[in-house]
């Protein structure tokens, strides 16, 4: 991060000031000059008339008038109001006002030529004849020689007072907002950098200013910025330091629980009386519970790293609602079988898909739904609502899905209705069982707000508790990931064993206790087994033994489990190119889409069951054996539009086939030249069309392809695409086959 450069010409903000007062005082100057310039000119172009103007009119006339002239207002100045009386002093004729009037009537019949009649310069003078009286009036100001200019400014010197207050009033805005533009642009950057540091982005550089005070201010502002950066790093050094140490510890604590409960799980299957009984499942009961609370603790820390929380959701497909639902209501009801819950769900109003990743909302709603289970009344009711509609601090163009979960339980206190969502909170005896951790809600609000929603709750004690849900709805860009799950719940259901036919498999891991604990699940299974506690002998293994399937796991010393896999893809025997190859894992850093994706067929995180180890290979060695069965798929979506015409029908999977063969050539070059973009390409053309078909085996692989992960290795990829090329020509015979 580069330092703030100085710039080589900066001044004191004294020194700003002193010339500011300079630039006003010459601006003030400068303004008043202009004024006299402006008199001068109009004077010297009789624009305006000198102040004695009316004065000098006025005498002039009345020198012509003599004894017998006869006076009449024709002759009379422009500059001077008249008043023409006869010699009784009765009015004849006057262009007066009222007030100018009373002073000329007193004139006319008094013995005086001239009156003043105010400070300001008003003046009268008297001519008579021997028929007539003639009385002018006159002030001493400048007026406007144009009579129409007159009339409409009568004081000349009054707008010349407006006009230099114009001026001046001009000159103090034009140097007041050229400076306080200049103050502004020099701030602007000690805002700048403000932002910034508030943002917590601090990868840039302060750019100096022209005034040292303000230097200085950024100069602070940058060392700041780079305690703030040095903190920040340290802090995050401190972070993945102890995500590090926590992942260690989870995997130190769930290897040997996982060897606890598959032994107790053993052990339940023996001949046991009834205190071995008891004790046995007094085992299994809390190893269960720390199973439970270990998973919430690494739940809770994924939660605190919105990067794993974004790479989870990339994965994830848009949710779609009438499956995910059912599945919650249909585990609900199961939860509250035993207190005879009623369980009420409303979302007849929602769209068929929703752009939200399924996995972490599913987690917050079960969270939600067991904890309004767990605490509502025998026999009480539990609901979820969901509707779409506006909100109003969501942005334009934006929808917004509200959730909310309600329980006739005892509700929350003052207390926990303000931290009821912080992690290890108990509120009372009444919610302090051994089973509630005080993770849960905790949870559920992170995930919500890693969504970019809000959780609130409403609670009347005795009566029950509502969980409200906000959340916005965008476009989606998740990918769907297809691939082999882990079975994260225990199926009730009695497993029986690997079905159709023998089953062996290669076992390696360097644990000898989970390696006979594994070997064991296998054997009481029907699987028969082979284990190796060396990663670096599996080659000779494969070279002298053929398997159904390879179960690995990940930390081992020398050869971890990842270099396992490119050791067995690239060893040349014959068949390890494609035999599944699962993974088994106690580390809390990876999702099962990770193991997927870098070419594991299968993952099961420790602590795993018998049960979920068996339905994991069931799981895959159906499929591959069954890979063979051409699936029925939905071609009528291609033909509806050609209705009961069998030849329009065989025109359009003539044409079907004919591009997708095109694309599968295309996809056969790719592979042929490892180009991943071109396959990329070509996938995401292929997509649409065979999700209208029902091809949800093939769409997955194609999105696995599209988004062209780097974490997918080359051979990885090379398998995929090879499967992918396989299953397109399977689809396309299909059609060919049918209507051909």
């Amino acid at each position: 991060m580069e330092r703030m450069k100085k710039k080589e010409k900066e001044i004191r903000l004294r020194t700003f000031f002193v010339r500011f007062l300079l630039k006003l005082v010459a601006a003030v100057l400068l303004a008043f000059l202009l004024w006299l310039f402006q008199i001068t000119v109009s004077v010297g172009t009789g624009l305006i008339l000198p102040a004695d103007t009316a004065e000098k009119e006025a005498l002039a006339y009345l020198h012509t008038i003599g004894a017998h002239t006869d006076i009449v207002s024709s002759g009379i100045p422009s500059a001077c109001s008249y008043a023409i009386y006869d010699t009784s002093g009765a009015l004849l004729e006057t262009d007066m006002s009222d007030s100018l009037r009373e002073n000329a009537d007193l004139l006319a019949l008094s013995g005086q030529d001239s009156l003043s009649a105010n400070m300001l310069g008003r003046t009268y003078v008297k001519r008579q004849t021997d028929t007539r009286i003639v009385v002018l009036t006159y002030d001493f100001r400048s007026a406007f020689a144009n009579p129409t200019l007159r009339r409409l400014f009568p004081s000349a010197e009054l707008l010349e007072v407006f006009l230099l207050l114009f001026l001046l009033l001009a000159a103090f805005v034009l140097v007041i907002t050229r400076q306080a533009k200049y103050l502004s642009r020099e701030l602007f950057h000690l805002q700048e950098a403000a932002d910034e540091i508030r943002n917590q982005n601090l990868d840039f550089t302060i750019r100096p200013t022209a005034i040292r005070e303000f230097n200085q201010v950024a100069a602070s502002l940058d060392a700041l910025k780079s305690e703030l950066s040095a903190s920040l790093k340290e802090q995050w050094h401190m972070q993945q330091q102890r995500r590090r140490q926590f992942s260690a510890l989870a995997h130190d604590i769930k290897t040997p629980l996982t060897i606890v409960c598959g032994n107790a799980e053993l052990l339940s299957e023996t001949a046991l009386d009834e205190t071995q009984q008891s004790c046995n499942r007094f085992i299994l009961e809390n190893a269960a519970q720390i199973q439970d609370y270990l998973s919430r603790i690494i739940e809770l820390a994924k939660t605190d790293d919105p990067a794993a929380f974004s790479a989870e959701c990339r994965f994830q497909a848009q949710l779609h609602t009438a499956s995910f639902f059912d599945d919650l209501l249909g585990n609900t009801k199961s939860l509250g079988q035993k207190k005879e819950l009623h369980v009420l769900f409303s979302t007849e109003t929602l769209p068929a898909v929703l752009p939200l990743p399924e996995h972490p909302l599913r987690r917050i709603l079960n969270n939600l739904l067991d904890n309004a289970v767990r605490y509502s009344p025998c026999k009480g009711t539990v609901t979820l609502d969901a509707a779409i509609r506006d909100y109003r601090d969501a942005p334009e163009k934006e929808s917004t899905l509200f959730l909310t979960v309600s329980d006739e339980g005892p509700g929350f206190c003052e207390d926990a209705l303000l931290y009821g969502t912080e992690a290890f909170y108990r509120e009372s005896a009444d919610r302090n069982d051994k089973s509630h951790f005080g993770l849960g809600l905790s949870i559920t609000r992170k995930l919500i707000e890693l969504m970019g929603g809000t959780l609130s709750l409403k609670s009347v004690p005795g009566k029950g508790s509502d969980f409200t849900i906000v959340l916005p709805l965008r476009e989606s860009e998740v990918q769907t990931l297809h691939a082999t799950p882990a079975i994260e719940e225990e199926d009730e259901t009695e497993t029986g064993g690997v079905e159709g036919r023998e089953i062996f498999c290669l076992l390696v891991d360097d644990d000898p206790l989970q390696l006979a604990l594994t070997e064991e699940f296998l054997k009481r299974n029907h699987v028969e087994v082979t284990s190796c506690s060396n990663p670096f002998a599996v080659v000779d293994i494969l070279r002298n033994s053929s398997f159904d399937a390879i179960i690995t796991d990940i930390q081992m010393p020398g050869m971890d489990g990842y270099g396992l896999l490119n050791v067995i893809r690239s060893s040349g025997v014959p068949g390890t190119d494609t035999v599944p190859v699962i993974a088994l894992s106690a580390s809390v850093e990876n999702e099962n889409t990770h193991y997927l994706e870098v070419g594991f067929t299968g993952f099961l995180n420790k602590p795993f069951t018998a049960k979920q180890l068996i339905a994991l290979l069931n799981n895959l060695l159906q499929a591959d054996i069954q890979a063979e069965v051409s699936p029925e798929f939905n071609f009528d979506s291609l033909t509806a539009f050609a209705g009961e015409d069998k030849e329009a029908s065989a025109s359009i999977i003539r044409t079907f086939a004919e591009e997708t063969n095109k694309s599968v050539s295309l996809l056969q070059q790719a592979l042929e030249k490892t180009d991943r973009a071109q396959a990329a390409k070509i996938s995401h053309k292929l997509i649409p069309l065979f999700t209208m078909l029902g091809a949800s085996d093939l769409v997955a692989q194609l999105r696995i392809l599209e988004k062209n992960d780097e974490a997918l290795t080359d051979e990885g990829w090379k398998r995929l695409l090879f499967e992918v090329i396989r299953q397109a020509g399977v689809v396309v015979g299909q059609a060919v086959e049918r209507y051909l």
